[in-house]
């Protein structure tokens, strides 16, 4: 009998300790969800480029949004919608939840926080938003404030200055402030804005953008606003060509 309560006594204590594995387990998993590292990389900030010396490690906290930390650096990304570039890749790292919006269509999708854009030879652009990977012919991801990254050959017009933006081009403008530049693989800029500047980035369908009032012209003389009730939106695994 002693020997009976004993075997039952290791044997729960077994299952104690592989639950205690398993709870640990899961909880470095959801850390480890939560964070990740970049290296090789960039991002745009006052109309410069700043580059990682070594590796970038990026934090996700519900309250705090995503914190970025590295050699000297601690940035938060959310509070500007600060995007990073890789290097070596035709690729952005999403740091925080931004929507994707078509200018053509009325399409609308939340891409959670670490999804990640990347240019596709031949065409199109693969976003892949945890284990989800579609590819999509372009659009514009915005962060529901003031940084608009475009999936597609653009055209931004600030006042009298026009500029062509390649695909992956991104801007950051804030009205009465200024307005950041960065035509992708080229230098980044910046521009002074005021209260009566006119800025406008046109897409090849004829639809134009309105960033200082985060509008979208239609053909029709009609207009539509940008996004900024992320939690309503599908997620991407629900797009359909």
């Amino acid at each position: 009998m002693k020997n009976e309560w004993k075997n039952k006594w290791i044997a729960a204590g077994i299952a104690a300790v592989a639950m205690a594995v398993v709870i640990s387990g899961v909880f470095l998993f959801l850390r480890s969800g939560r964070q990740m590292s970049v290296k090789d990389a960039y991002y745009i900030q006052d109309g410069e480029m700043v580059s990682s010396e070594g590796s970038w490690r990026l934090t996700f906290d519900k309250n705090k949004g995503t914190t970025l930390k590295g050699h000297g650096v601690r940035k938060n990304l959310t509070d500007d919608g600060t995007v990073i570039y890789y290097k070596l890749e035709n690729k952005v790292l999403l740091p925080q939840t931004d929507c994707l919006q078509f200018a053509a269509e009325d399409k609308i999708y939340r891409l959670e926080y670490f999804s990640t854009v990347e240019l596709v030879e031949g065409g199109g652009y693969r976003i892949k938003d945890g284990s989800t990977s579609v590819v999509v012919p372009g659009g514009i991801i915005y962060d529901g404030k003031d940084t608009y990254l475009f999936l597609e050959p653009v055209e931004l017009t600030v006042d009298e200055e026009t500029i062509k933006l390649p695909a992956l081009s991104m801007i950051h403008a804030e009205f009465a402030n200024l307005i950041e530049i960065y035509p992708y693989g080229y230098e980044p800029s910046k521009m002074d804005l005021y209260t009566d500047s006119d800025v406008k980035v046109s897409f090849s369908d004829g639809r134009t953008l309105m960033p200082l009032t985060d509008r979208v012209l239609l053909e029709n003389q009609g207009w539509q606003l940008m996004c900024t009730s992320y939690q309503i939106l599908p997620r991407i695994n629900t797009w359909e060509d």
